[in-house]
């Protein structure tokens, strides 16, 4: 049976991944960062270019640990075959949970209700950035869950033509959701 939070997403148009950013309880993964930037370090004021994010099976590269608000997103997917989204949900304040935690926990009542803040995609090998819901922005301070949750293995022109044409999920082949995969993350967006 596919997870209530799969659908909830899917039905947010277009839908892309990405990986888990904070890998495992032990290693976290690398984040890339400027010399000027450490990895640990949340941004003093917004940048004037785009955060650019790098999707690929099945994580997001270059997204820092937090973020100032006012940052906007950039989204590239350097996969060759998987469409990929980042799917950012606030989580409601005083939430301290992990991303493993949040996601080993009862996914479908923190996403059932909620409208993500943001959904961007891009297609296999590609910079070409969709917005499908929200704006590129991080407006309100607070953590997000970011997310994908394309179908594993789904044809991406499928994908995007069958969610152009739907007012739901879009009905395609492929496997489980990139969340499954550890396409997801938390991050920080600070005042």
């Amino acid at each position: 049976m596919i997870p209530l939070s799969f659908i909830v997403l899917a039905a947010f148009a277009l839908g892309a991944c990405g990986d888990d950013a904070e890998g495992s309880a032990d290693e976290p993964a690398p984040v890339e960062t400027t010399a000027d930037e450490p990895a640990d370090a949340p941004a003093e004021e917004p940048a004037s270019e785009p955060l650019m994010v790098t999707m690929q099976d099945f994580h997001y590269g270059d997204l820092p640990e937090s973020v100032p608000v006012g940052t906007e997103l950039a989204v590239t997917n350097a996969s060759q075959g998987e469409l990929h989204e980042f799917v950012a949900f606030r989580l409601p304040d005083g939430d301290e949970r992990s991303a493993d935690e949040i996601m080993e926990g009862d996914l479908d009542s923190l996403l059932g209700g909620s409208m993500p803040t943001m959904v961007l995609l891009a297609p296999p090998s590609s910079s070409d950035q969709i917005v499908a819901v929200g704006e590129p922005v991080f407006t309100e301070a607070g953590r997000y869950l970011v997310l994908c949750a394309i179908p594993t293995g789904a044809d991406a022109e499928a994908y995007l033509n069958a969610a152009a044409g739907s007012d739901g999920p879009p009905e395609v082949d492929g496997g489980p959701p990139h969340f499954m995969n550890g396409m997801y993350t938390v991050i920080e967006v600070v005042a």
